[in-house]
């Protein structure tokens, strides 16, 4: 997603973005764990 640093609300969705990216992340880390045990 590309949008201009000045636009209202831009600081919340690059949160919003940035929080889904890590919670898939770490359960992407959590799946494969188990799939080695």
């Amino acid at each position: 997603m590309f949008f201009k640093n000045n636009r209202p609300g831009f600081n919340l969705i690059r949160q919003l973005r940035d929080e889904a990216h890590r919670f898939a992340k770490k359960y992407h880390l959590l799946l494969r764990n188990k799939m080695m045990l």
